[in-house]
Order: C-alpha cells, then structure tokens, then sequence
C-alpha cells in the first residue's frame, strides 16, 4: 500500500463502549474497532470480553469476508415485518421501563444489552431482529457494528432516516442521531415510527430487581457459564413444561414429536413464551432473598414464599399451599413465618414442590456442598418435611454443586446418590398423623370442577411485589376463601401476555 493509498485509512476505535453499565457490575460492554477507507467501514470488530452469558464473545467482519463469532462463519436472514417471536436488542433501561419498551416494539419482544456496538453487532449474528439505540449516539460507537450490520444485508438510520458517513472530521465528539436503529430495512424503518422520546422519558416502574454488585464479579467465567445454566435451566425447563402441564405422555407425544423444544405462548394458564410458573416464582423469590441477607436463612425464605402467596400467583400446588396459608397468618398475627409454616406443612406428602424451586441454593452453596445440602434440607422442612422430600432436596443440590465445580455426569450422579440416600437412611420418621388432633389433617378445600376460582386481568407478569392494598386486599379474602386444587379448568381464551390471574373471593367458578 502507497502512502497515499495508507492516507485513504483511518482507525475509529471506542476502547469501552458500556463503561457506565460496567461500572455498576453488570456484563455486556464492549470494545469496538473499525477500519474506515474513505467514508466507508472495511473492518469492524466487536468483542465483549464479559457478556451476559458466557465467555468472551468476539464478532468479526472485513471486507470482501464473511462474518464471523468466535471463529465460526454466521448468515443472517432479516424479516420484513416484526412478528411475535421476534426479538428486537434495547438499552439497559429497558429493564427498568418494560410497559414502555414493549409497546415501542411490539409485537416483539425485547432484551437489554448494554453495549450499543455489541447490541448492533449481536442482530448481525441473528441474536435480534434489530436494535435500537438512543441518546447521544457516538459514530465511534456504531461504526465497527456499522460495518458488520451492512455486511449482512442489513442497515443503520437515525431518526431522520440518513446512513451514517466516517468523513475525516469524525471524532469522539462526532453524534449520529439521537435514536438510531439497526437491521432488517423493513423492520428499522418501522421501529424508528414508535415514539421514542416518550418511550425514553417514561418513568421507571417499581421492580424488585436484584442491583448489580462491581464487587463480586465472578472471575472463573466456566463456573458463571454453570452457574448461568442451572439458573436459566430452572427457568427454561419450566417454561417449556408449562406449555404441556397437565398433559399425559401420549398427548405430549403427539403435540411434540420432537419434544418440547421451542418456548411459546400458551399452555394451560396463558403464559407468557419463557414465563416461570409457581416453581421458579419461588425459586426467584428464595435467590432474592438469599442476595439481600447474603445467605439462606428459613426466615428470610419462608418472607419470600409469603409474600408470593399475597401475590395472587395464577398457579399453586396444595402442599405449598397449605404452608404458607399457615405463614400468611402468623405474619399478621406477629407470630413466627416458618415455625408456622413448619407446623401446617403436609408431612405425608411426597410432592414435588420443594424440589422445584431448590436450584438457587446450589449456586449460593457451591462452595460448601454440606452447607448446601443442610440448607436444602431446612428449606424442605417449610412446605415438604417428608424425607422422601428432603432427601430429594439433598441429592439434586449435591449434584449441582458437584456440576458447578467442573463435576461430569457420573460424578454429578454419584452425588446425587450418596447425599440423597444419607439423608434418606438418616432422617427421622415423619407421622402422617397431626398429633394435635390424632388423626390425618385433612384440608377444608371445596373443589369447584376441576381447577383454581380466578379471573384475569391485564398483566403480562405474575411475579411482582404486592403491594400495602394488594396485601390487605389478600387478608380479607382469607378469612372466607376458598380455593380448589389442580390447575384451571375453564380458562378463558385471551391474546398471549395479556392474563393476570387472581383467586376470587367466592366459592363459585365464574367459568
């Protein structure tokens, strides 16, 4: 190449794009570098050394080549039209104003990335229909992803519809739009019509998120990949069941031949494509109650599982909800939670509802397999004392935490079945006989048909924070409800994410 040819080149280079997200602990900033020939981009690089899942994602492209993530060839194939499934790439603050978002893209969906450039680069390589971007947009930080998206059929606009240009006078300073979306041309231009600014400017909704910690980044990236998998596996293993819940094999079998592989709308109660049902509800609510005590404590879940109780949840198993019924009135009584809970639980019961929700343990616990295993233990103890229950708690939890630490499948069931069948021989009887009344407990619940008395409201989440009027709502309902047993019966039939379930307060099913 000539000095003049050399002169014609020109690096545009964002050393980290994000650096305000990263600074408060949360992953997915990135470093952008791009090779601009005259105005047009001829290298882009973007590599996000801590992304959200896994380990260092790098997305490459040069001119004349095809694109590439992490070494492997990627094609992309846009749609001309925003479909349900569809994902569309936001800001952070997505999650801090989901109503608002998910109006701007509907009917997609959305996620929160925090890097614009690796927020581009990542629709390039098919993670997202399109992304939206929106502030003061750096032309360093778009110009590498820029490239990428281009190379891929795709295309950039700022709100005035212009493509960006990198003349000679771009620099750090250099802004391309306040909003900018990058794509598909058929779905950017239709993103770039919803209003943004009050998209934007929409306040933040009051959500019980858990707040990055800067201080206790996880450096072994293997062990956050596994603790990632058993989190998201709790979360997608139960979504993916909720759509054949109360199905026998041969119906699911026939429904899916391949299996139950793809997340999706519906399923017997009307959720959400990835929505957890009651299991990772609670799950959920254990792992936020463990990260605001910094540690397992009964007191502190059995709070959690009250307080989703009060939440009007759309779906509730009796042995869980005969405990924390119990746990609901010992709070407004001042009484002990879990020392209620204990005493209500169902001891003959071999249901499964402890198990479903143990998984967060196991990741808090890695460390010490003991602690885990005992904690496992006490949290079964609440709602499902049985030691069949317990000991199931204790053999899944020892083989999480073995798969944590690097432990293969038959390490993991060598775990399991050591834990599990010690806590087995060495648990005491449990009587399935109340001895304050020596006779077996036998609940007071009217069965309505064949499922729970509700009715549906708008609400695209079941898992919130009840609030003062929601609580006391809930404790007048109390006194008199009654509830049935094994699921909904008659559900009425409403478009996808637009059910909110609540019991009501009448003994009569209005379905």
């Amino acid at each position: 190449m000539s000095r003049g040819e050399s002169s014609a080149y020109r690096w545009l280079v964002d050393a980290h794009d994000g650096s305000e997200a990263f600074r408060r602990g949360r992953r997915g900033s990135s470093i952008s570098i791009a090779l601009v020939r005259d105005e047009s981009v001829v290298l882009g690089v973007v590599c996000a050394p801590c992304p959200p899942v896994g380990k260092e994602d790098l997305i490459r492209w040069v001119e004349g080549g095809p694109i590439l993530r992490n070494g492997l060839e990627v094609k992309t194939s846009w749609p001309s039209v925003l479909e349900r499934y569809d994902v569309v790439l936001v800001p952070e603050d997505g999650d801090e104003k989901p109503t608002a978002y998910a109006a701007g893209v509907a009917p997609a969906r959305f996620l929160s990335v925090p890097s614009a450039a690796y927020r581009l680069a990542l629709t390039a390589v098919g993670e997202g229909v399109a992304a939206v971007l929106h502030g003061d947009v750096s032309l360093l930080q778009v110009a590498a992803a820029h490239g990428i998206v281009k190379a891929a059929g795709g295309t950039l606009r700022n709100q005035k519809g212009v493509e960006p240009g990198y003349g000679r006078a771009v620099n750090s300073a250099s802004t391309y739009g306040s909003v900018v979306a990058g794509g598909g041309p058929d779905v950017v231009r239709a993103l770039l019509e919803a209003p943004w600014t009050r998209i934007t400017g929409a306040p933040r909704e009051d959500l019980p998120f858990v707040s990055s910690r800067p201080d206790r980044v996880e450096k072994d990236a293997t062990r956050l990949d596994r603790a990632q998998g058993v989190m998201l596996g709790q979360l997608i293993g139960d979504a993916l069941g909720a759509q054949v819940e109360f199905k026998n094999a041969k119906s699911i079998s026939d429904s899916f031949p391949d299996g139950v592989r793809t997340l999706r709308d519906g399923g017997p109660f009307n959720t959400l494509a990835g929505q957890p049902t009651d299991d990772s509800e609670m799950a959920v609510g254990m792992a936020r109650a463990i990260v605001e005590a910094g540690g397992y404590s009964a007191e502190g879940a059995a709070q959690a599982y009250v307080d989703w109780y009060r939440s009007f949840p759309f779906d509730m198993g009796n042995t869980v909800r005969t405990a924390c019924r119990a746990g609901s009135l010992a709070l407004r009584e001042s009484r002990s939670v879990p020392d209620a809970m204990r005493a209500a639980a169902l001891a003959d019961s071999q249901a499964n509802g402890a198990l479903m929700r143990i998984a967060p343990l196991a990741i808090f616990g890695h460390r010490s397999v003991e602690r885990a295993v005992a904690d496992a233990i006490e949290d079964a103890r609440l709602t499902h004392p049985n030691s069949v229950c317990r000991a199931a708690n204790a053999a899944f939890v020892a083989a999480l935490v073995d798969g944590l630490n690097g432990g293969d499948p038959p390490s993991m069931r060598a775990a399991a079945e050591s834990r599990g069948r010690g806590c087995y021989e060495e648990a005491e009887p449990v009587s399935s006989v109340s001895s304050s009344r020596g006779r077996r407990r036998r609940s007071s619940t009217k069965r309505i048909g064949d499922g729970y008395c509700m009715r549906f409201r708008t609400r695209s989440s079941s898992f919130f924070t009840p609030t003062p009027s929601k609580r006391a709502s809930f404790e007048r309902w109390e006194e008199g409800a009654t509830r049935t047993r094994t699921g909904l019966s008659r559900a009425r039939s409403l478009e996808p994410g637009t059910a909110r379930r609540e019991f009501l307060p009448t003994g009569e099913s209005r379905y």
